[in-house]
């Protein structure tokens, strides 16, 4: 992965997660105040990104948490452009999407990326009559959409760019953050285990996935389609110890006490 697209990937590690996101924060801030571990946090941070998700005090220390809600957790995202023979950033937020254009026309799978892309907007050109050359496009039948779909023509444009997970451990490790805690598969520190937490290291894969999707909008019989682009935090380890359990919370640190107590 370039170092463009990991700086891109981590302005999404910056932007707090959407609704569901924030209610599983709140669930594991619940479950730590039940368990008699709260940190210095009075309430979740809710949608402030300079804000950790979390805290828990152990052996009198407070150690800040990161939250995701689950090991295959989206991060953000945006869309991008391509056109003769050339990908560029497209959407709302040009600056964040440069990077990802960036490592499309520097990969090895942009040639094949851009004759797939050409031959879908020459199937859709000649169904639907009009010219069309790249993404983002518009004005095209949705019926030659479907049928583009049928003959399997949108398979070849997505793409998947994919890096391991020590570069999110030192993002979080910049912002003062030893542990993450992942729905579904519990508690992992990121390198460093300043606590002595008994919770395995965090690893796995961040894959950004590049898609061709129909948007929704468009007129009665025409409509228009773009490139998406939605980063994904694939996890498929578990912890022994979760955060958003009171119980778990307790049994870990009751463990962590023990192992403090044998050194001695």
């Amino acid at each position: 992965m370039s170092i463009l697209l990991k700086e891109y990937i981590n302005l999404l590690l910056n932007e707090k997660s959407g609704e569901g996101g924030a209610e599983y924060e709140l669930m594991v801030f619940n479950a730590i105040k039940s368990a008699g571990a709260q940190g210095k946090m009075k309430q979740t941070a809710g949608f402030d990104a300079n804000l950790p998700d979390a805290d828990i005090t152990i052996n009198g220390v407070v150690y800040n948490v990161e939250v995701k809600m689950d090991g295959n957790a989206q991060m953000g995202g945006g869309s991008i452009g391509w056109e003769d023979g050339s990908f560029f950033p497209a959407g709302k937020d040009l600056e964040a999407m440069q990077p990802i254009a960036d490592a499309l026309n520097a990969s090895s799978d942009s040639p094949k990326v851009g004759s797939a892309i050409k031959e879908l907007c020459n199937f859709l050109s000649k169904k639907s009559r009009k010219k069309i050359v790249g993404f983002p496009m518009s004005g095209f039948l949705k019926a030659a959409w479907y049928e583009a779909v049928d003959v399997g023509l949108l398979v070849p444009i997505n793409v998947k760019l994919g890096s391991d997970v020590s570069f999110i451990s030192e993002h979080y490790k910049k912002k003062g953050t030893s542990y993450i805690q992942i729905g579904g598969q519990g508690l992992f520190h990121l390198g460093e285990n300043p606590a002595g937490l008994p919770v395995p290291k965090l690893t796995g894969q961040v894959v950004l996935e590049v898609r061709a999707g129909k948007g929704g909008s468009g007129g009665k019989e025409t409509s228009n389609a773009g490139l998406r682009v939605q980063p994904r935090l694939k996890i498929s380890k578990s912890s022994p110890y979760t955060l958003d359990d009171p119980a778990s919370i307790r049994e870990m640190l009751a463990s962590t006490k023990k192992g403090k107590a044998k050194k001695k």
